[in-house]
């Protein structure tokens, strides 16, 4: 872990995102600037946008600003988990139905889709979708209508679309688990969000930007980092980003009696200097078995808790001879 590289003071590029229940969040690493300018530009337009990305970078608050930055920004922002529901549920949560359609369907009821009218609809996790609803909602596409389930008429659709995934999609075709025509009707507008450790830069702003928000949850006065806590935070891979670097300052701040958070909220309490500095290697050693502890011995969330991947943390147990 280095913990040397100190992040850089940054405008914010895409600016305070205007969406109710979305903080303004700072977009300043160099390797997100190429995709904040081409987010500017297709923000106003009608086109599809793909997200793609590791799981946890901010897929869905980049699409909620795009959101905010379109024509469409006081419409309605509608979040449809892909992977969340049963086929036959997404079905009647995406399309609505007709009443006596199936068993309990004593109303008829708007889909999601129809209540976005005029908005925007982020597919978050698109590529759990199963081959029917793959099926289905290329013609939605294609045609800008849907068809309530139980019901014949095509209503016509207003909304833009934006599809997330942490999946390759492109693979995924060429392997037969994703339609081809429905990947080409997506990805009119791809965007890569990089991950953390590629966007050191935007850690600082981040991890303020969360804690306020774990403040308010907690209710609490607004929370700080100390320097050698956030020193730390940006030397840190964060594999499993925004959600693994969210939980270890959520569990910082529980740890934390004051509104400023040390380095040892987050790593472990140091044990004192006696003959002088102590090595690189006491000092990872104690971070690991602090991490252990607050995972009751769960070493893929130690792993995330510390920023390393799973296979680096086997390899550092054995080194230091922790956990047999």
């Amino acid at each position: 872990m280095n913990a040397a590289c100190l992040p850089c003071e940054s405008d914010s590029a895409l600016g305070p995102d205007p969406t109710a229940d979305v903080p303004p969040l700072t977009w300043g690493a160099a390797a997100m600037r190429p995709v904040v300018a081409a987010a500017r530009r297709v923000a106003p337009t009608r086109a599809t946008v793909l997200l793609t990305g590791e799981s946890g970078v901010g897929k869905s608050l980049l699409a909620r600003t795009l959101h905010a930055l379109s024509p469409r920004a006081d419409a309605p922002f509608v979040v449809i988990n892909c992977g969340a529901l049963s086929p036959t549920l997404l079905e009647s949560e995406l399309f609505g139905h007709e009443a006596g359609a199936f068993t309990g369907a004593d109303a008829m009821r708007r889909g999601q889709l129809e209540a976005a009218e005029g908005g925007t609809v982020l597919l978050d996790e698109i590529g759990e979708l199963s081959p029917a609803m793959q099926t289905r909602f290329l013609r939605v596409l294609q045609e800008r209508t849907v068809r309530r389930v139980g019901g014949f008429e095509q209503i016509p659709l207003d909304v833009r679309f934006i599809a997330a995934t942490h999946r390759d999609l492109g693979q995924m075709v060429a392997d037969g688990r994703f339609r081809a025509d429905l990947y080409h009707r997506l990805a009119v507008f791809p965007l890569t969000v990089p991950p953390l450790r590629h966007r050191r830069g935007d850690i600082a702003p981040l991890a303020e930007h969360l804690l306020a928000g774990i403040a308010e949850r907690m209710g609490r006065p607004a929370l700080r980092l100390e320097p050698d806590a956030l020193k730390w935070l940006v030397g840190c891979d964060w594999p499993g980003n925004v959600r693994a670097l969210t939980n270890a300052l959520e569990r910082a701040a529980i740890l934390t009696d004051g509104d400023r958070i040390p380095v040892e909220a987050l790593i472990g309490p140091r044990r004192p200097i006696s003959d002088g500095p102590r090595s690189l290697a006491e000092v990872e050693r104690d971070a690991i078995e602090h991490a252990l502890a607050h995972t009751d011995g769960h070493r893929r969330r130690a792993a995330e808790l510390l920023g390393i991947g799973l296979r680096t943390l086997y390899d550092k147990l054995k080194r230091y001879e922790l956990g047999g």
